[in-house]
């Protein structure tokens, strides 16, 4: 199966999301850090001053605990934002391997039952046997093959039609076996 796309800095957001997605255990994860956690604390919040200024200052003494965990939910919403200018970090790092006349991140994957080649046109070109693939990961929007715990191999789900992508599962399904990330 060969496979010829340009990548798109949605590609690479996709990519990093299921990425991080596999780190964290599910979306369930990033759903309670980042959702319901900022919630309770601005209403843990809310309430230590309300409590302060109108009600009992025991009472109010006795949720500064709300107040300590309303700071550490709002430093969650900071690495939420972080995680964004992460990710535009990391496509920019990728992008400077690639000549500077070329805007667009053109990929060919070649994939088999030997091995897997990555080439980037007048960039580079790799091949892997399948022994070294640890792991592989696949949602709606893109396909990791990881060739490490953090590197890996992207195919964006849009450039694959159906029968090529249930030929990527039975090639992984051959190849990969199940190892911890």
């Amino acid at each position: 199966m060969k496979l010829s796309f340009t990548l798109t800095l949605a590609d690479f957001k996709a990519a990093y999301r299921l990425h991080h997605s596999q780190k964290l255990g599910g979306r369930g994860g990033y759903t309670f850090l980042f959702i319901w956690l900022p919630i309770m604390a601005f209403l843990g919040l809310i309430l230590f001053i309300v409590l302060s200024f109108y009600g009992d200052q025991e009472l109010a003494n006795g949720s500064s605990g709300f107040a300590i965990f309303s700071v550490l939910c709002l430093c969650s919403l900071y690495l939420l934002a972080r995680r964004s200018f992460v990710i535009r970090r990391q496509v920019k790092a990728n992008s400077r391997k690639f000549p500077p006349h070329q805007s667009d991140i053109n990929k060919i994957v070649d994939i088999d039952d030997e091995r897997i080649i990555v080439v980037i046109p007048e960039s580079y070109e790799s091949k892997f046997f399948w022994k070294v693939v640890v792991a592989f990961a696949q949602d709606d929007l893109m396909s990791l093959i990881y060739i490490t715990r953090k590197h890996f191999i992207l195919i964006p789900a849009r450039v694959m039609s159906p029968d090529q992508r249930t030929e990527l599962n039975d090639i992984i399904a051959r190849h990969v076996t199940k190892r911890k990330l």
